[in-house]
């Protein structure tokens, strides 16, 4: 049998010679491509959404978007993190396929849970958490779309596990090319409607590139179901209540304060909100792929504390350099930004852009802090990073509300941004040995 697995891992498929055929490119380079690629569909989405829709509407279709990103973080079980943490911990390939064996088990679980959830929640409360945005079988796309979704996230962190960078940034950047084309398109040809359903499906993208490029992997599947170890399902399964916890705890924070602020002020406030919140996911989406396929493999190879810190003081300084220096410039240009990435009515977001990159900033300095945990362990320092966040972001918004009206999301973000650094540099401290 591990022969026969052997012979399989090493037997590349028309998609695999495509892969091997950079084998020239670093990993940085790879991971800069990826990076690159993300933040300008990003941007790409943000300005057709935006421009077409106009606060109002755009504002009402962040609701959809948290939605999905609360259905779509849990798609797969969450194993994302502790499936890169064990299968990079091997060396032998049949032991990294078994890891790949149990996450797909949890995935097909966590997806049937996710779909029955997702469609009662369209049949009795559709109105209630997309209010106009609500259409028809949304929630029966958003059920479908997550399933998908799912196994393109296991499939994307044993790449990354396993080293296999090439395959990851093959996906994610075709994936994401079409994921911005076909939410480009839909909402050119079908306006708000087609922004909703574009919303829902086309992240599903990335996953059905990630599945060709490693259908070799998955073949013959019955190989993978005699894999399934319940020691591993177990302890993946412990990861991933971790990251569950982690990935829906500030995007239903944010949900909450979006119609809460929609109900004080108005969806053409939260508009402008989220269209600088945006912006700042384009961008940090370039700092995650970092920390997850860079820093934290690095960290994975650097046993104790000096070692790890010594990582942190070199990939961790130079992410933060990279962001001032980013940053400095995107506030320089604001309002030009502000134009040219949304449209002339969103002008007044541009008061919003220097609260968001101190937010930011901190939020980079605290992730790296969060992957020293977790390369050494700690599973529990995500969750416990994002639920702090949460919670603090809708008390200070709470707080913030009666003097700052729209403004108060983002000094909220702010200020629970740096409580979170603060309080990870208190506990790295107490940890240093």
């Amino acid at each position: 049998m591990l022969e026969t697995l052997s012979e399989t891992r090493n037997r590349p498929g028309r998609f695999g010679q495509l892969v091997a055929a950079g084998g020239g490119l670093s990993s940085i380079s790879l991971l800069i491509a990826v990076s690159a690629s993300r933040l300008l569909c990003g941007l790409a989405i943000v300005k057709a959404l935006s421009y077409i829709l106009g606060p109002t509407q755009f504002g009402t279709i962040s609701q959809v978007m948290g939605v999905c990103a609360v259905f779509y973080g849990f798609a797969g079980g969450g194993v994302t993190n502790g499936l890169i943490l064990y299968s990079g911990r091997e060396t032998d390939a049949s032991e990294q396929r078994r890891w790949l064996a149990a996450a797909l088990a949890i995935g097909v679980a966590a997806s049937t849970l996710l779909a029955i959830t997702s469609i009662l929640l369209g049949v009795f409360g559709a109105f209630a958490v997309l209010g106009q945005a609500a259409r028809p079988g949304v929630f029966v796309g958003i059920a479908v779309a997550q399933a998908v979704i799912g196994v393109g996230n296991i499939l994307l962190a044993y790449a990354s596990g396993i080293r296999d960078l090439r395959s990851f940034a093959l996906a994610s950047i075709i994936g994401t090319l079409a994921w911005a084309l076909i939410t480009v398109a839909a909402t050119l040809t079908l306006g708000y409607t087609g922004s909703i359903w574009a919303v829902i499906l086309a992240p599903a993208a990335t996953a059905f590139v990630i599945v060709a490029i490693l259908w070799q992997q998955l073949y013959p599947y019955r190989a993978l179901l005699v894999d399934i170890n319940r020691s591993r399902v177990l302890r993946l399964l412990q990861a991933s209540g971790f990251m569950a916890i982690a990935v829906s705890a500030l995007p239903l924070a944010q949900t909450f304060i979006r119609a809460n602020l929609a109900q004080h002020t108005s969806w053409h406030d939260v508009g402008l909100w989220q269209s600088v919140a945006r912006l700042s996911d384009a961008y940090m989406q370039v700092f995650g792929v970092i920390c997850i396929n860079l820093l934290l493999p690095r960290l994975l190879q650097r046993p104790g504390f000096a070692g790890r810190n010594g990582e942190i003081m070199r990939t961790g300084g130079a992410m933060l350099a990279l962001f001032l220096c980013g940053a400095i410039v995107l506030y320089g240009l604001r309002e030009p930004v502000v134009r040219l990435a949304f449209s002339s009515e969103f002008l007044p977001a541009a008061a919003y852009i220097a609260p968001q990159l101190a937010a930011d900033f901190a939020k980079v300095g605290a992730w790296i802090l969060v992957y020293r945990f977790v390369a050494a362990g700690h599973l529990w320092a995500q969750p416990a990073a994002e639920v702090f966040q949460a919670i603090g972001v809708v008390v200070f918004y709470l707080a913030l509300l009666p003097t700052q009206g729209a403004l108060a999301p983002v000094f909220g973000h702010l200020l629970s941004c740096i409580a979170l650094l603060c309080a990870l540099g208190i506990v790295a401290w107490r940890f240093r040995k």
